[in-house]
């Protein structure tokens, strides 16, 4: 009862906040990108410390180290909204690739079309991986990364879906590497249940990148995705305490 108070309070204030913060980031769309990412990553850095303080979630990140240019594709699982603000805390500015209707949910949309998202029709097929490609680039070459839920959607933990290809075909034409995420974020905070938090530490491993070259798209995503699904197994094994923690290996 005392914890579905917390968590009650902890929606609240979070809530409130991206009242102010949505707005504000959405206003920056016509300045340069650092200015909107500048003040999504403040309220972002908020959600994470409230979200520590107020409900016991925290989390660590596991090989940053192996990202040496920010303008690469990152490609991680979807497992609750957690990551989606907090990786803007923890990797440097890039924009995401998402579907459209993101774009029109009150505040949290404004702020992403303010942080230049790359918004497709999931329906629109080639003509949405042309978008993905001529888009993708420009922002690559500003120096941006490009952030992708290859899934589509968010998957509860346990489960897994079909990859895209949108995100190997840009990365193979940009002459860019896809850096692999791997979490369980949503063993501690599950999609779509909004007081409903578990308290503990949500690892987020980083792979080593992969370079596309001249391997086709269905490879690539092959093998990221063996190395993704594997990896978000044992975590979850391990934040369920099937498993003690243990270090995670890269596909290599």
């Amino acid at each position: 009862m005392i914890f579905r108070l917390r968590a009650t309070i902890f929606l609240i204030v979070a809530g409130a906040s991206l009242l102010i913060f949505g707005p504000a980031t959405a206003l920056g769309y016509p300045l340069p990108y650092r200015f909107a990412h500048r003040v999504a990553t403040t309220w972002c850095r908020f959600f994470a410390w409230w979200s520590r303080v107020m409900v016991g979630v925290d989390f660590v990140v596991e090989g940053k180290e192996k990202i040496s240019d920010p303008a690469c594709v990152y490609y991680s699982k979807h497992q609750s909204a957690w990551e989606t603000l907090v990786f803007m805390t923890v990797f440097d500015p890039y924009v995401w690739i998402l579907k459209r209707e993101a774009l029109w949910i009150p505040f949290f949309g404004w702020g992403l079309a303010g942080l230049k998202a790359i918004a497709i029709n999931r329906k629109a097929g080639r003509s949405a991986i042309e978008q993905i490609k001529r888009q993708g680039r420009q922002r690559l070459e500003n120096g941006l990364g490009i952030m992708i839920f290859p899934e589509g959607t968010r998957v509860p933990p346990g489960q897994t879906k079909r990859f895209g290809l949108g995100g190997a075909i840009l990365a193979q034409s940009a002459g860019v590497p896809i850096i692999p995420i791997a979490h369980n974020s949503g063993s501690f905070w599950p999609a779509r249940h909004w007081l409903v938090k578990r308290p503990g530490t949500i690892r987020i491993i980083i792979g080593d990148p992969v370079y596309p070259d001249e391997r086709s798209p269905e490879e690539v995503t092959a093998d990221i995705k063996r190395w993704m699904d594997d990896v978000v197994h044992r975590l979850e094994d391990e934040a369920n305490a099937r498993i003690p923690p243990m270090e995670i290996r890269d596909a290599s």
